[in-house]
């Protein structure tokens, strides 16, 4: 995760995590933190509104997906989703 985050800082991007977990965030130094309790894809359109292209990047049902420019959804071949 780390060399991804690392990857995009470096192409200019911004990194915004969606989660109330405060040990989700912790040692990845995110731009900013989108509150999941106050709804993700209001999070995701005011980045747009504001003039951000969003990469939502994910595993699991999300209305992050639909909201987002870009949904990625990741999958770990060992968990079912």
């Amino acid at each position: 995760v780390m060399e991804a985050i690392n990857i995009a800082r470096r192409a200019g991007m911004r990194i915004v995590l969606a989660s109330e977990d405060a040990t989700v965030t912790e040692g990845l130094s995110p731009d900013e933190v989108i509150s999941t309790r106050h709804g993700l894809a209001e999070g995701i359109r005011r980045l747009q509104v504001a003039g951000r292209s969003v990469c939502f990047v994910g595993r699991g049902p999300s209305d992050g997906y639909a909201a987002a420019d870009l949904g990625v959804a990741l999958y770990v071949r060992e968990r079912p989703t």
